[in-house]
């Protein structure tokens, strides 16, 4: 039989005990002959552990007969995991001793002292990852960098006097201005930026694990608003979306004049896998501050790219059809249940793509068939919105905006809906509905004022036009998912666009 002596260490700091120590003072509380379990860098939040898992093992064997530690939390950081480890101790009647603790489980009192001492180690750690998290989430509302890996195109800095960090554009901004220009455009996909980047030999993030820029690096980095000049439609994005915008002389709505950039934080189940910001935006436990530091991306570019990022997530499986870039549009007109395509081959090797009502399988629709193949409507969706795209040759783009007109519009926006709501109250009288929709006429007129204002700056800029015969399979799905809602297909050869327009 053996003692066993289990040591630890997470990380390798000045003032921490090493591994060595822990196992030679450990060593003095052993009777019998020593067999040494040590977990060099690993944490103790958990017991995935090789070293620590090999004991159990062993003292399931009936080889241990005591195991000793220099500290409790060398052996377990969570108060559920040690009492669990401790009970499995017991089964297997195994003593427990901790140097630092002075105790040995073979006395009663020593057993009584270890729970003890457990609760209230758990307490201070609890109490100590409420202070962190506090200064963590402060150091955010006031703007400054809360710590960890810059984002790719940014260096961290500290600042003289106040021990916080600000971040500020590397030689790589350039390419992430590129980044945000090409996802910007209608036709350009994730994947297709990141094989883009990888063909011309450009490194992945470092930090990042991989060895490739991968579509998901590239989400990332177009969803994170620490690059956008955070203006008042920064500021409607995220508000409309559940985002707190906590009240604080930092965020106030005036300071969202597109000058400073923003910061987005939100809180994941730790338990949880690691999910991209942009998958959280619709919560109320994602916080939105404004930054210490210049914003690079101007905000009407970093929306589009919100837009499409937003417009992949509804794609998602429904536009994995391989036989039509017109999947998951399609409807029966009859029943309003999806249309299945599918696919016969003749004796000549002729592709024939067919339309099936997926309501007749549950009962719900009595179309047996369609008169028309798939082509047939994909002829007639394409021809109306090759009309749509003949008549998109220019944009209109604000390069001149004023900030403080957005800023007026919003608070304008707000008053309205705020009088609005009074004026739905049952507690309203006469001469205050007729004061109210006097307050909400004059602000409709400033409004209107303001827009007119902003409608002059509007630049038209001419672009180049899509010719939709010319794209690819992928890329008509694109656009067919940009400016249809569904298709209603008809078997009395009707077919009705319910456009996004």
């Amino acid at each position: 039989m053996f003692d066993a002596v289990y040591a630890r260490q997470s990380h390798f700091k000045k003032d921490s005990i090493s591994i060595q120590t822990q196992i030679d003072m450990a060593k003095k509380f052993c009777t019998n002959p020593v067999r040494i379990y040590q977990d060099p860098g690993y944490s103790g939040k958990n017991t995935k552990r090789p070293a620590y898992q090999k004991l159990m093992k062993d003292i399931e064997k009936g080889e241990i007969s005591k195991v000793v530690v220099y500290k409790i939390d060398r052996f377990s950081r969570s108060m559920n995991d040690f009492v669990t480890a401790y009970a499995f101790l017991e089964k297997h009647n195994i003593e427990f001793a901790s140097v630092t603790e002075n105790f040995d489980t073979a006395t009663p009192m020593g057993k009584g002292m270890l729970y003890i001492i457990v609760v209230f180690a758990q307490m201070e750690r609890e109490r100590t990852a409420e202070r962190v998290a506090d200064n963590y989430y402060a150091r955010i509302k006031e703007g400054w960098w809360p710590g960890g890996p810059a984002p790719y195109g940014y260096d961290i800095v500290k600042m003289d006097g106040v021990n916080k960090s600000i971040l500020m554009p590397n030689e790589k901004m350039e390419l992430v201005k590129r980044v945000f220009q090409l996802y910007s455009t209608p036709l350009t996909s994730l994947g297709e930026i990141a094989n883009a980047l990888n063909e011309e030999g450009i490194l992945p993030p470092s930090g990042s694990g991989l060895n490739s820029w991968q579509g998901l690096t590239i989400q990332r980095i177009v969803s994170n608003p620490c690059y956008v000049k955070a203006d008042i439609s920064i500021y409607s994005f995220y508000k409309s979306r559940g985002v707190t915008i906590d009240a604080s002389k930092n965020n106030n709505i005036e300071n969202f004049n597109g000058e400073q950039a923003a910061l987005l934080l939100g809180k994941t189940n730790a338990t949880e896998d690691k999910r991209t910001i942009y998958n959280r935006i619709s919560t109320s436990e994602v916080h939105l501050s404004l930054a210490k530091w210049p914003g690079i991306i101007e905000s009407d570019e970093f929306l589009r790219c919100q837009d499409k990022l937003s417009s992949n997530r509804q794609l998602g499986k429904k536009a994995d059809g391989k036989y039509t870039w017109l999947s998951g549009l399609m409807k029966c007109n009859r029943c309003k249940r999806a249309l299945k395509v599918n696919a016969w081959t003749n004796s000549k090797g002729v592709l024939n793509l067919y339309l099936n009502c997926t309501g007749r399988v549950v009962h719900a629709c009595d179309v047996k068939k369609f008169p028309f193949h798939v082509e047939t409507v994909e002829q007639c969706v394409q021809a109306e919105l090759e009309k749509i795209l003949s008549n998109c040759e220019t944009q209109q783009e604000e390069p001149n905006e004023d900030p403080g007109i957005g800023i007026a519009l919003y608070k304008i926006e707000e008053e309205i809906r705020n009088l609005i709501s009074v004026l739905k109250s049952k507690e309203s009288s006469k001469s205050i509905i007729r004061y109210v929709s006097e307050e909400i006429d004059k602000l409709e007129r400033q409004q209107k004022e303001l827009i007119e204002e902003q409608e002059k700056r509007r630049v038209p800029i001419q672009f180049e036009p899509i010719v939709f015969s010319e794209l690819s399979f992928d890329e008509k799905k694109k656009v067919a998912y940009t400016y249809i809602n569904k298709i209603y297909v008809d078997p009395d050869e009707k077919i009705c666009i319910d456009w996004k327009l």
